[in-house]
């Protein structure tokens, strides 16, 4: 979650208020303050740390310390779009001087820095990928020789729990790494230039390669690996299967248009979401056949534009467009709704409930029946339109809340009802923008 100000001043201060509501402008006395430099952005992390650049460095400030528990200064003055945080982990990758550049990785709970590609010997990064749930790095580019002069290309295995370098595979000639690898049974499933790689990760020997070249990126499955091919100019995406042993399960890949965001690998088939650049760019959903990876459907859904939600259930997949509306396809290729839901701009949540779907949009909300798509409220809710709306899950309390502007909605999705909780006084221009959960407490916040 961005923080919706940035502080430029040689002090932080952090509120934590006792009341039942906390309001971010009514905050009065600060319960920590920490002189850290000069501020150049703030990020909290997944794993609750806020993480602080500063011209000192990056620090790391958890929940009601009273100093800083780490500060990364290897590199000070970093920008926000070379600190790359890997979601739902403690790590995050800093990437210096361009995409070939130094890397770090740190730990953002511990504070330790768990890879430095200098300090292990890189002089160029060709690629950089953490792969998950493996908790493992892979590292490739131009690393010195060991007791030599000179570089040599080598591909390098970290472990993230330890830091420690796992497996170290060299190479002759130029067969450099082309996309996100996958770990799978002991093996590392590597695109490169040549073809797809299965490196014996015991031996570092090449188990087989697979005649899918130039590949952008690998997901490895019990029974299968599967391997995104785009084309130079980012227009289409061919889509390869192979089979545990190297051979090409398909007689041939499946030409997608546009770039793949997303893959459920279902038993039914594999549905596939891709989004198509150009002056109107819209998504695409495609369902293929498993066995012949064929596509099943002849005629997909129209999207009419960018699906910003998308998600997979036991009769259908359920998707919602950024412009408004949602709809439910079976996995025949049919509609499961009479009609596609119409709703309000900016999709900010879609969510399965014990009810049903719940959504919310700068303009409105509803929980909705995901056999009919009718509405389970009876009457949507409605309020102004503003682009100060903000949603978060009361995990303890099982509801969501909602910041609009006629107040503070709860929302129960097991029982479908909704209620106004509070009305607080924001200004116009101070209506929140973030809601968050501070134990028993809500935090609105506004820029």
């Amino acid at each position: 979650m961005k923080t919706t100000k940035l502080f430029r001043y040689a002090f932080l201060f952090l509120f934590l208020l006792s009341t039942h509501f906390c309001f971010a402008q009514k905050a009065q006395t600060p319960d920590n303050k920490y002189q850290l430099g000069t501020i150049k952005w703030m990020r909290i992390s997944d794993p609750g740390t806020l993480i602080v650049s500063t011209s000192k460095g990056i620090y790391g400030i958890k929940p009601n310390e009273s100093k800083p528990s780490f500060l990364f200064n290897k590199r000070k003055n970093i920008k926000e779009e070379n600190f790359h945080f890997q979601p739902d982990t403690p790590y995050a990758m800093f990437i210096a001087n361009g995409m070939n550049g130094a890397t770090f990785v740190l730990d953002l709970v511990s504070g330790k820095t768990l890879f430095d590609s200098k300090g292990h010997g890189f002089s160029a990064i060709n690629s950089r990928d953490i792969i998950l749930p493996e908790n493992k790095l892979v590292v490739s580019g131009l690393r010195k020789i060991k007791g030599k002069i000179g570089v040599e290309y080598s591909i390098a295995i970290f472990d993230l729990k330890t830091g420690k370098e796992a497996y170290t595979i060299t190479q002759k000639g130029s067969n450099n790494v082309t996309g996100v690898s996958d770990i799978i049974d002991g093996k590392l499933i590597i695109p490169r230039k040549k073809g797809i790689d299965a490196i014996d990760l015991s031996s570092g020997n090449t188990l087989w390669t697979a005649k899918v070249k130039n590949a952008n990126s690998i997901t490895a499955k019990k029974d299968a690996i599967y391997a995104y091919q785009g084309n130079s100019n980012g227009k289409n995406t061919t889509v390869f299967k192979i089979d545990m042993n190297g051979n090409l399960a398909w007689k041939e890949g499946n030409k997608l248009k546009g770039k793949v965001r997303q893959t459920d690998y279902l038993s039914q088939g594999i549905a596939l979401l891709t989004d198509t650049g150009g002056k109107k760019p819209e998504s695409k959903i495609y369902f293929l056949d498993n066995n012949t990876g064929e596509d099943l459907w002849k005629k997909a859904p129209k999207t009419k534009g960018l699906v910003s939600h998308f998600f997979t259930e036991d009769d259908g997949i359920i998707f919602g467009v950024a412009s408004g509306g949602i709809n439910k396809i079976k996995y025949n290729g049919t509609p499961l709704w009479k009609k596609p839901l119409k709703t309000g701009p900016s999709i900010s949540t879609l969510a399965k409930t014990n009810k049903g779907i719940l959504y919310i949009t700068s303009k409105d909300a509803d929980i909705i029946n995901d056999k009919t798509g009718e509405s389970v409220f009876g009457k949507k809710i409605k309020y102004k339109a503003s682009k100060a709306v903000a949603s978060t899950f009361d995990k303890d309390k099982n509801r969501y809340l909602l910041s609009c502007s006629d107040g503070l909605y709860s929302i129960d999705g097991n029982a479908g009802t909704f209620e106004i909780i509070s009305k607080p006084k924001f200004k116009e221009k101070e209506r929140p923008t973030s809601i968050e959960m501070r134990g028993d407490n809500i935090l609105l916040s506004s820029s």
